[in-house]
Parts: structure tokens; C-alpha cells; sequence
């Protein structure tokens, strides 16, 4: 996360020879951050923005799928995503664990007793996360055994 210079969250594409931006978008309307974003190996980027909303970009075709979701993408949970082996990409949101596929808007996999406070770590195998003093954990699906 960056220190806000805005009233709107920007994507942008920089050329680091050129030193200047190639390509400048707002992913999410009206959203004031961009709260997780995380590049996939299929040339995709995903992405949180703003209270409730989550967006694939392809960086080859600048194409965006947009998507509002019924989660809580909450400001104070900065950068808790992650790939996991089956393509999909797993983060938290206040009111659990959610799980976003390519091309697809993020839906809860795992809902939490009292909403997540803290994290993010994560292995291969295992998201870790804090609901007050306590630590939890979600097993991350493999390829095979996507849910």
C-alpha cells in the first residue's frame, strides 16, 4: 500500500526505460484504494478495491471484469491474498476465507465464527489469521481437489 494522492485508486502499467506510464486506469469507480493485488501466472492481475468490490485485469488485453460481492473487504487487511495450486486465488475478508477463480467475483469458502481481525500468513498449504487473540487456519485446495 501506498500513502493516498487521490480520491480514486489507480491501476497503471509503468515502462521502467521510458520512465513513464504506458497505461493509467480506474479499476473500481468511485473506490478510494485498492486493497490487494496480486499478479497470476496466466498474464491476470486480481484485485480488492474500495468496500466490496473485486476485478481481473489481463494485462495483455487491458480487458476488466468488474464484480461486487457480498464480502467485507475491510482497509486495515492490506495484501492478504494468495495463489493457490488450483489457479484460484484465496484471501480474507471480514467475514472469512473467500476464494476468487479467473474471470470469476470472489465467494466465501469458509465463514468465520466473529469477523477476522488480523493476518496474513500463508504456505502452500495453509492460510493463517487472527479473530481476536486467537489463531486460525485454512487449509488451501490443491489442483485435484478444488471445492
Amino acid at each position: 500500500p501506498t500513502r493516498r494522492s487521490s480520491d480514486l485508486a489507480y491501476l497503471f502499467v509503468w515502462d521502467p526505460k521510458k520512465r513513464a506510464t504506458e497505461y493509467l486506469m480506474t479499476p473500481v469507480p468511485h473506490a478510494q484504494y485498492i486493497s490487494n493485488l496480486i499478479a497470476m501466472p496466466s498474464a491476470r492481475i486480481f484485485g480488492t478495491a474500495g468496500k466490496n468490490a473485486t476485478f481481473w485485469f489481463n494485462m495483455a488485453s487491458h480487458e476488466l471484469h468488474l464484480s461486487y460481492v457480498p464480502l467485507t473487504f475491510d482497509h486495515d487487511m492490506f495484501m492478504s491474498v494468495t495463489a493457490g495450486t488450483d489457479g484460484c486465488v484465496y484471501g480474507l475478508a471480514r467475514e472469512g476465507v473467500f476464494r476468487a477463480c479467473p474471470g470469476e467475483p470472489g465467494e466465501l469458502v469458509a465463514a468465520t465464527p466473529r469477523p477476522i481481525t488480523a493476518g496474513f500468513a500463508a504456505d502452500h498449504n495453509f492460510i493463517y489469521f487472527a479473530i481476536g487473540a486467537d489463531v486460525w487456519r485454512f487449509a488451501l485446495p490443491t489442483a485435484a481437489h478444488r471445492p
